[in-house]
């Protein structure tokens, strides 16, 4: 016998499609940072401080994004202290 209802299952599949997608976009935003970093190690030689500076700026933006993206109930508990 079905642990679950039908709806029950219904909404697990629809939450592990999700999940899916998800970890989908994650790995494409993980590949871009990535590039942008190799990108941005290609450039320094001929980049100026303030450009360099940005570009920094930018990655560590997206690494925060990544960390969220990877553990949203942590960083949910970070923004309530």
């Amino acid at each position: 016998m079905n642990q679950y209802s039908e709806e029950q299952t219904r909404q697990l599949r629809a939450i592990n499609r999700m999940r899916a997608a998800c970890h989908d976009e994650y790995d494409a935003l993980l590949q871009f940072i990535r590039q942008l970093e190799i990108d941005h190690t290609e450039s320094l030689i001929y980049a100026n401080d303030k450009t360099t500076s940005d570009f920094q700026s930018r990655i560590l933006e997206l690494r925060d994004l990544l960390d969220v993206l990877s553990d949203p109930e942590s960083a949910a508990n970070d923004g309530e202290n």
